[in-house]
């Protein structure tokens, strides 16, 4: 129900549902046509982070500039803005540098259906999330909405060879975030009920949590995957082979020749 354009010289459109705010020009609804959001037209922004499941109307705009801030706006029921409140926001905000250490932003991604939540990757390989948290896809140890960003514990990067690919899926609220280290192992947090996380359980998570079990350490690469509801994962080794963990759904998407 909605656009969201990003052009080469930094300048952003919206157009379609913007009865939250999304059109950042302090409207309340949908004006027919896309529209360049107020109050930042001398900032040059990279990347655009929208959920991009289930939509409802429901959305928030995250944007990373060539400077390493965030911006957002939109629906914030659930914090989703950063901003420390609940309520919707029309026009852009920048978050603070120092609610993430005063550490540059170099990465952003969203992820949702019926809500979003926003992570932010600094410049230290530091990652931090803001917005729904109901099963634990924040990864601060709580299921808690979290309306300012919060610091993911459990991984360090330093320690693990940092950061190879990290991606977000989800199914209305129910969330997972994971990387691949440098190392070849894969962590999660969030929503586990299909056993994607390559971890022999079926358990959700609300930490950053290690998979040991086998292919891990052999891992070069790795796609999330969310459909008609279901999780599934699929890894690449250094071999070449592709293994798979999660639901198949009875459509032979696992290429193992059943369901």
């Amino acid at each position: 129900s909605f656009t969201t354009v990003l052009f080469d010289n930094g300048e952003i459109f919206h157009g379609g549902y913007g009865s939250h705010g999304q059109q950042g020009t302090g409207f309340d609804g949908d004006p027919g046509v896309a529209v360049s959001p107020d109050g930042i037209e001398d900032v040059h922004f990279i990347k655009l982070a929208v959920k991009n499941q289930n939509e409802d109307g429901t959305h928030t705009i995250g944007a990373l500039t060539d400077e390493g801030d965030v911006y957002t706006w939109g629906f914030n029921s659930y914090g989703e803005v950063g901003d420390g409140r609940t309520t919707h926001t029309y026009g852009p905000k920048r978050l603070p540098r120092e609610w993430f250490n005063d550490e540059k932003i170099i990465d952003i991604l969203a992820t949702g259906g019926d809500s979003t939540t926003f992570y932010a990757r600094t410049s230290q390989d530091n990652i931090y999330g803001w917005g729904r948290n109901n099963i634990g896809q924040l990864g601060d140890t709580t299921t808690v909405d979290k309306y300012r960003p919060v610091l993911m514990t459990g991984f360090n990067a330093s320690d693990n060879g940092g950061i190879a690919v990290w991606q977000g899926t989800s199914h209305s609220s129910d969330s997972s975030f994971q990387i691949l280290d440098g190392n070849g192992y894969i962590w999660s947090t969030g929503k586990n009920a299909y056993g994607h996380f390559f971890d022999n359980s079926t358990t959700d998570r609300s930490t950053m949590t290690q998979a040991t079990a086998s292919p891990a350490g052999d891992i070069v690469d790795f796609w999330a995957m969310r459909w008609n509801g279901y999780h599934t994962s699929f890894v690449r080794l250094k071999d070449g082979t592709t293994w798979t963990a999660g639901h198949s759904g009875g459509y032979y998407n696992s290429g193992d020749g059943g369901t």
